[in-house]
C-alpha cells in the first residue's frame, strides 16, 4: 500500500473511534413505506377484458398465470403497466360480478297459468 492510502485508512479508522454511534438520521428511516396505488392502465385493462371474454365465449375460464405471460408477450403493453396474476385475478373477478349483475337484471319472473309462481 502506498503511504497515501495508509493516511486514508488511519483518518477512517480515527474518524470510527470518534463516532459516537449516532447517524444524523432522521427518525423513522427504516419504517416501510407503502407504494400508493395507482389504477390499472387503459392496455392492461383491455387486454384483462379481451381475455375475459374469450373465456366467456368459449367456456375455458381464463388462467390468470398464462394471461400474466401473454401480457409479457403483448409489445403493446409495457413493462410498468404489466400486471402479474394475482392483480389479473381480482380484475377478472370484478369483471365476473358485472357479469352476473347484469344477468340478474333480466331475470324474469315466471308465473303459472294458476297465478302461482314458478
Amino acid at each position: 500500500m502506498s503511504a497515501e492510502r495508509v493516511d486514508e485508512v488511519n483518518e477512517a479508522l480515527i474518524d470510527m473511534a470518534k463516532d459516537d454511534g449516532r447517524d444524523k438520521l432522521d427518525e423513522g428511516w427504516a419504517l416501510r413505506s407503502m407504494k400508493k396505488a395507482a389504477p390499472y392502465s387503459v392496455n392492461a385493462k383491455k387486454f384483462v377484458e379481451n381475455k375475459f371474454n374469450d373465456g366467456m365465449e368459449n367456456g375455458r375460464k381464463m388462467d390468470p398465470a398464462e394471461a400474466e405471460r401473454l401480457m409479457k408477450l403483448d409489445i403493446n403493453i409495457k413493462p410498468y403497466e404489466r400486471m402479474n396474476a394475482h392483480q389479473i385475478r381480482l380484475l377478472s373477478s370484478d369483471y365476473m360480478e358485472e357479469e352476473i349483475e347484469e344477468d340478474e337484471e333480466y331475470e324474469v319472473e315466471f308465473i303459472d297459468n294458476f297465478g302461482r309462481q314458478k
